[in-house]
């Protein structure tokens, strides 16, 4: 009798327990639920990565906090440093949050040597870029990679030899022709060159 009673209830454990999973009305996959959630999958603090390319530095990135959202998606906070060394001139940025988004989709392809390179980048907060002699001090920018074009629409302030300008609306800088872009009302101080 004592058997029976603890093989029914038993059974009626487990029916109740399969009965309140199958009536949850969220039934997705652990995967499908990370997939579409915005919390970090892994979190870096204190992270420092450099770049060789022939036994020379060409590049590095650091920052005090960084979240990997997606394989292809990197937010990072706190101290954000970058540089690399394209055709002899060093590029530099510094900024309190840095929005990444790299072309590849999947870890196979971010992992593979061409790395897919960079989609998208967004600084914000305290910005500085500076890209041979030209400095630009803002709030907010964005690095295409696709146009080679580095852009914000916050007030900036340019600082170059002999020359500062500020711009209201932005500015917009091509990496292929290094041309800078003012638009809008445009204030700025030019010293002549000594000779």
């Amino acid at each position: 009798m004592g058997k029976n009673i603890t093989v029914i209830g038993t059974l009626v454990f487990t029916v109740l327990a399969l009965a309140i999973f199958w009536a949850q009305p969220n039934r997705d996959s652990f995967d499908r639920r990370i997939s579409q959630s915005n919390d970090p999958r892994i979190v870096i603090d204190d992270l420092f990565v450099e770049r060789f390319k022939s036994n020379q530095l060409v590049g590095d990135f650091s920052a005090k906090l960084v979240h990997f959202i997606e394989p292809n998606i990197i937010e990072a906070y706190a101290e954000v440093k970058g540089m690399r060394m394209r055709e002899q001139r060093k590029e530099t940025f510094r900024s309190q949050i840095l929005n990444l988004q790299f072309k590849a989709t999947n870890m196979g392809r971010l992992l593979s040597s061409d790395g897919g390179g960079i989609a998208y980048v967004e600084i914000e907060n305290d910005v500085k870029i500076k890209i041979g002699p030209e400095e630009m001090i803002t709030e907010r920018a964005q690095y295409f990679a696709d146009r080679q074009q580095i852009s914000s629409t916050d007030p900036v302030e340019i600082l170059g030899p002999g020359r500062r300008f500020f711009g209201e609306q932005g500015f917009t800088y091509n990496l292929k022709t290094e041309d800078i872009s003012i638009p809008g009302p445009v204030r700025g101080e030019v010293q002549p060159r000594e000779k």
